[in-house]
């Protein structure tokens, strides 16, 4: 700051920061590589803004495990991406309209942005990119423009790039000798080593002052990407590249991979290793990959083997995830395939292209029978017609798809994605059913709700005495209807189903006074005529208190009953061991409460509940909660304070039922989800 301050400029600096009138800006927090350091700097940080609560503190960082180190996080967009600036600007550009959803989430990046702009005004055709392109295009457009002096290939020139990134990927920061030294080590590259370096330092991916550095880290994550990718193969180097997969610094490197990959059957087998693996990580890839279809000079996407690639790949990632990621609740995915079926069947798939819509639908077929089955676009009604008939002799329910390609930007090699865009669909309709394996907690409710408004079961604590009554009615129908299908209550209650239920918890010795989150403690007078007046505040702890620890163990045993390959990637698993922490906050018209969760030795699902006061803050909250999980060496994946109404812990949403404890659980679940699959 010397050249803008008169006299002694950390003087001047320190009497700024006095008088509270700075903003401070770190960036490159990420690269802080080395452990001791990052937690050195951590520790100051806080310790600086803990001092002084009026000057602006402002830290860049990305979505990782270390995003919560600094306390609360806010989001500042110092440009607004929002859709239709992304169209206005690429309509300007390029005259792009009705852009997928991916690539408006693609340019919210402004760094993405802003090369993409310049990349889509300078090509001939309108075709659309990923990151993975945006980022070859802009390294080519490089080359061209500054290799007038140098014979270098540009596979040589991203190579030097790629093994200098590769070789120095922990390393944020170089000195002037550094480069020299390193470029000069490089003994294959012969040409001449001083013009060499200055082409290096100055191609447009350094920010040079005193020191040298990536101006992004995304550059020296494609460079390092194209240099495995060129050099290394996945058949070659398993244990390699399963390294890779698992360590998160470098999976943005893996998802650029994706995307440089020269042949199909490379990129396939890239793309199933990686699926085999990591799910999460795969879906980001899919996203990223190349249409080599395209590349190849395939344009007429209706032919016989264009259709049979797209199908044949949508078939072999819907039925791996499935089979491998879901397994447990397979049965519940279209179309819908019981276990005791497996022996002789298997799961198919069969579909045609008609102008610019795909239609495709799964059926089960003899084991002998083929994968894939095409229609040519005249039978495909045909066919149709004949699938339902032949499927609704096996299942009582079936589902034929279409998804106009044009429209979705899913012209090419997209089997990958639409599989998953298929996935999302059955897990959306999975948990707008609630039809997950229930914890013991869950069914009670639903026992309660049941139960409720049926006079003669509403009293009756004890599942054992409910089940004689029901059995005992059951009895009396079937002594006069013996081959009745259901028996329905004057309430509307099915007892078959009820008696399911009631034997369901009577096997498993569930308690059920102590498995229902307790109801009101005051009776109906004229004086409290509103419904929050029939709780005590007492009550209303006592309900806030078991009802989040009847969702915290149900969620729990819910997401490894229905998702055992996939749970601990859930922010909310990483975070275990916690305990729950409830402010319960009184108010004459709405109560509400705060749930947070601290670090904690081991598992605790005991809930510490108080009540909040006026001297509650919500920083001093967020520094409890990560001063908690750095006193215990660990770092939470997602810090986060939520408010909720004291109504939604008694009344549901959900017009049809009142399951409010069933319906926070689901939420929680589907947000689970949604960190893997995006939204559902």
């Amino acid at each position: 700051m010397e050249p803008f301050i008169e006299g002694n400029s950390r003087e001047a600096i320190i009497q700024l920061f006095y008088n509270s009138q700075l903003a401070l800006f770190f960036d490159g927090i990420d690269d802080i590589i080395d452990e001791k350091k990052r937690k050195k700097f951590f520790g100051e940080a806080n310790q600086l803004m803990g001092s002084d609560n009026q000057n602006f503190f402002f830290f860049t960082t990305r979505g990782n495990r270390y995003k919560y180190e600094l306390g609360k996080k806010n989001t500042f967009y110092l440009t607004g991406l929002s859709d239709s600036i992304i169209q206005n600007d690429l309509i300007q550009v390029r005259g792009y309209s009705n852009l997928p959803k991916s690539y408006l989430e693609l340019f919210r990046n402004p760094l993405l942005f802003r090369i993409g702009k310049t990349i889509l005004a300078d090509k001939q055709n309108k075709e659309l990119l990923n990151r993975t392109q945006i980022f070859t295009e802009y390294f080519e457009n490089n080359y061209h423009n500054n290799n007038n002096y140098l014979e270098l290939s540009l596979h040589n020139t991203l190579n030097l790039f790629g093994r200098f990134s590769y070789e120095h990927f922990e390393q944020s920061s170089f000195e002037y000798i550094e480069i020299d030294q390193i470029i000069s080590s490089y003994s294959d590259v012969a040409l001449n080593q001083r013009s060499l370096i200055d082409y290096f330092i100055n191609f447009g991916i350094f920010s040079v002052s005193n020191k040298i550095t990536f101006s992004h880290k995304l550059f020296k994550e494609y460079s390092a990407a194209y240099y495995i990718a060129k050099n290394l193969n996945v058949s070659s180097n398993p244990k390699f590249f399963e390294k890779l997969v698992y360590d998160e610094k470098w999976q943005e490197v893996v998802i650029f991979i994706s995307g440089l990959c020269s042949t199909i059957e490379e990129q396939d087998k890239f793309l199933d290793f990686v699926l085999q693996h990591n799910l999460p990580l795969y879906i980001e890839c899919v996203n990223s990959k190349n249409d080599l279809l395209r590349k190849n000079g395939v344009t007429n996407f209706s032919t016989e083997n264009t259709i049979k690639r797209m199908l044949s790949e949508i078939h072999k990632t819907y039925k791996f995830i499935i089979e491998n990621y879901f397994y447990s609740i397979s049965d519940q995915f279209e179309p819908f395939f019981k276990e005791e079926e497996k022996l002789e069947f298997k799961i198919s798939i069969t579909g045609g292209i008609n102008e610019s819509s795909l239609y495709y639908w799964f059926d089960i077929v003899d084991k002998c029978a083929p994968d894939i089955k095409i229609i040519s676009a005249g039978n495909i009604r045909q066919a149709n017609q004949e699938y339902l008939e032949n499927i609704l002799t096996k299942k009582a329910s079936m589902i034929q798809r279409s998804t106009n390609l044009e429209l979705s930007g899913l012209v090419g090699d997209s089997g990958r994605k639409i599989a998953i865009d298929v996935i999302k669909d059955n897990l959306n309709k999975i948990l707008k059913d609630q039809s997950l394996p229930a914890s013991h907690y869950v069914l009670c409710e639903i026992l309660k709700e049941t139960i409720d408004g049926v006079p003669w079961l509403k009293d009756i604590e004890d599942i054992g005495q409910m089940s004689k009554e029901v059995s005992k009615r059951i009895h009396d129908v079937l002594e006069e209807s013996p081959s009745v299908p259901q028996i329905f209550t004057s309430e509307g209650v099915e007892l078959f189903s009820l008696n399911r239920l009631l034997s369901l918890l009577q096997c498993a010795n569930v308690n059920y006074k102590s498995s229902i989150v307790p109801g009101r403690d005051r009776e109906y007078t004229e004086s409290n005529g509103l419904v929050l007046d029939l709780y005590s505040t007492e009550r209303k702890i006592e309900i806030a208190e078991t009802f989040f620890k009847f969702a915290e163990v149900s969620y729990l045993e819910m997401v490894k009953n229905s998702f055992p390959n996939i749970y601990k990637y859930f922010s909310k698993y990483q975070d275990m061991p916690y305990k729950l922490r409830i402010i319960y906050w009184e108010s004459n018209r709405e109560p509400w409460v705060d749930i947070y969760h601290v670090a904690h030795l081991e598992y605790d699902n005991s809930v510490e509940v108080r009540l909040g006061d006026l001297e509650d803050d919500l920083w001093d909250i967020y520094n409890e909660i990560t001063q908690s999980y750095q006193s215990l060496n660990r770092a939470s994946a997602d810090v986060c304070i939520r408010s909720i109404r004291f109504s939604n812990l008694l009344f549901s949403r959900n017009l049809s039922e009142n399951t409010p404890l069933t319906d926070y659980i689901y939420k929680d679940i589907k947000s689970s989800l949604e960190e893997i699959f995006g939204e559902i």
